[in-house]
């Protein structure tokens, strides 16, 4: 399977792409190699599969969001990987598991690129918005883009809320 696609060399993933490896294999757990590449942040393996025919659409065997390739891409906090994924005409407010990519984003850099193409930061299936995963997972400069796009009354609410959620789980870092 991909897993043995190149490690990280890209030399080696086009010599097995050359040999005929389908760019769109996946594995057993439904992950495909262009949302390996996402994974772990490498746009060289990522722009690779795309020349050779790899879909960004999330697998067809993966009905969560852990498949779709362009959360993967920004999980993994590179925004390069986020452009090419968004690039190839994938909706950057794609919903899928009850979330979208601004939900996952890791860095700044990666929420503004989101942002940019068209992501709406809105509440998920069980009610966490960006906002809200941002502070989860210590993402705060992701957080601080995010209150960015909220007029004056959105953004002192959503902050009241904040201050009262983390101030009662005793996240000192959160309430600073």
């Amino acid at each position: 399977p991909f897993r043995n696609w190149g490690g990280g060399d890209v030399d080696r993933l086009r010599l097995l792409l050359d040999a005929g490896a389908n760019p769109n294999e996946t594995a057993d757990n439904g992950r495909s190699a262009v949302g390996e590449a996402c994974s772990v942040g490498d746009p060289k393996r990522l722009a690779l599969l795309i020349e050779r025919g790899g879909s960004v659409q999330p697998s067809m065997r993966d009905t969560m969001a852990i498949g779709v390739p362009l959360f993967q891409a920004a999980s993994s906090g590179s925004a390069e990987c986020v452009r090419l994924v968004l690039a190839q005409g994938f909706p950057a407010d794609h919903e899928q598991g009850g979330k979208t990519a601004l939900h996952d984003a890791a860095g700044e850099e990666v929420a503004q690129v989101l942002l940019d193409a068209g992501a709406i930061p809105r509440s998920g299936a069980f009610g966490f918005d960006p906002i809200d995963e941002a502070f989860e997972h210590g993402e705060y400069s992701v957080a601080l883009v995010l209150l960015r796009r909220l007029t004056q009354a959105e953004r002192q609410r959503t902050l009241d809320r904040k201050l009262v959620t983390e101030s009662s789980r005793r996240n000192v870092e959160a309430v600073r």
